[in-house]
């Protein structure tokens, strides 16, 4: 790594002209000067790309994209494809970065040799601005073997894993290498494009304080009731999309763990989000779920016997899968 590596910081901006200027003056107040912002502008109709052009004309490491809105993923993936930093970093466009963020992080990479740099997140509300941590690590996870594959067990383990994207500082040429970039057209788009690059990636290394801020708002996508329906179905891609991986990883026994891991978070999540997040009100126990959970199933994975997956299906009674949840339990003599 060079004595001054570049770090392509990009920022995707959609509407956002009440929160942009703390984003990107946090990255102007860096400690560390080798970096370059890509601001992908997805076709805001407020201020926001004029004001991405105000910053770019201020500082000449600011590039600028107007680009027609592609979503969340689509903009993302515009920065990967003009991102020239040995490290990227995606920072969202109302979070922000603490003033010694990039240097730290360098400073671990360059001595862990590390091509994934975790650090602790905060999280603040946007209305009564109170912070609280959002994503913790225990040190002790990252000392001895830092292959990233037995990082990551560590992490699904012990629930400490985080699929924000905006979490991690990540080795460029190897993502753009393995040719990994986000899907577009769906929601949660960080559950594959996070878990699949550490699956891949040779080295993890921490930064163990707070290094980004993640906003809170009421009003964001991520936090809309309205879109109840397009999270399930996002969900339900995810875990059909996971259940391929672990086709492929079919005789790795700790990548396949890892997804086993997931899989069994995920599998709640949909429940979750069906009995207690409204779905069940929007739609009916469908033939796509039925089968994306059957697939989980007839995986026939020791997680089936988890305490926590087994209160959570008595708990909800797994419509339309009951039946086969109960034979199958009893078939394990649990």
């Amino acid at each position: 790594m060079e004595q001054n590596s570049l770090v392509s910081v990009v920022m995707p901006v959609y509407n956002v002209e009440k929160y942009l200027a703390e984003a990107v003056d946090s990255v102007l107040r860096q400690t560390y000067d080798a970096w370059e912002l890509i601001l992908v502008d997805d076709g805001s109709t407020d201020t926001s790309g004029e004001m991405c052009d105000f910053y770019a004309n201020k500082d000449c490491r600011i590039r600028v994209i107007h680009q027609d809105n592609a979503g969340l993923s689509g903009a993302r993936n515009t920065g990967i494809a003009n991102a020239k930093g040995e490290y990227l970093l995606f920072v969202d466009s109302d979070d922000y970065i603490s003033n010694n963020a990039l240097q730290d992080m360098i400073e671990t990479a360059r001595e862990e040799r590390a091509d994934c740099i975790l650090f602790e997140m905060a999280q603040f509300d946007d209305l009564s601005k109170q912070t609280k941590i959002y994503a913790q690590y225990k040190e002790e996870d990252f000392r001895g073997n830092r292959q990233a594959v037995n990082i990551l067990r560590k992490l699904l383990q012990t629930q400490e894993y985080q699929a924000m994207a905006c979490g991690y500082m990540i080795n460029c040429k190897f993502l753009k290498n393995i040719h990994l970039l986000f899907q577009r057209g769906i929601l949660h788009e960080d559950e594959l494009f996070t878990l699949q690059y550490m699956l891949q990636c040779e080295k993890i290394a921490l930064v163990d304080h707070t290094c980004y801020y993640y906003r809170v708002r009421e009003n964001s996508i991520m936090h809309d009731k309205k879109n109840i329906v397009q999270k399930g179905n996002s969900l339900l891609f995810i875990i059909s999309q996971l259940i391929e991986l672990y086709k492929i990883y079919e005789n790795d026994d700790t990548r396949k763990e890892c997804l086993d891991l997931r899989l069994r978070h995920m599998y709640m999540r949909v429940m979750a989000l069906y009995f207690d997040g409204g779905l069940k009100t929007q739609i009916k126990m469908n033939s796509q779920m039925k089968e994306c959970m059957k697939q989980i199933l007839d995986l026939d994975r020791e997680w089936i016997r988890d305490k926590e997956v087994q209160t959570t299906c008595k708990k909800y009674g797994w419509i339309g899968l009951k039946t086969d949840l109960k034979y199958r339990i009893s078939k394990r003599n649990i």
